[in-house]
């Protein structure tokens, strides 16, 4: 299984490296169902898959809006 991690940098064709927001590990999350190639494999409910928190990727507005929700 191939895991995708975010990225801190973006490379332009023409430019320097530059900073590109990047999703923090807020947590973990199991699944409750199995794929097709999951059928035979018995610890497909209890693996643990971490979760990305991609509100630092949005924009400013965005945030700021979440920052209101948490209560």
């Amino acid at each position: 299984m191939t895991t995708n991690t975010p990225s801190s940098t973006s490379l332009a064709a023409d430019s320097a490296p530059t900073s590109k927001p990047v999703a923090t590990q807020a947590a973990y999350w199991t699944k409750n169902y199995r794929t097709g190639i999951e059928h035979e494999d018995p610890e497909a409910l209890q693996r643990k898959y971490p979760y990305y928190d991609p509100i630092s990727t949005l924009p400013e507005a965005g945030q700021k809006w979440w920052a209101g929700q948490r209560g």
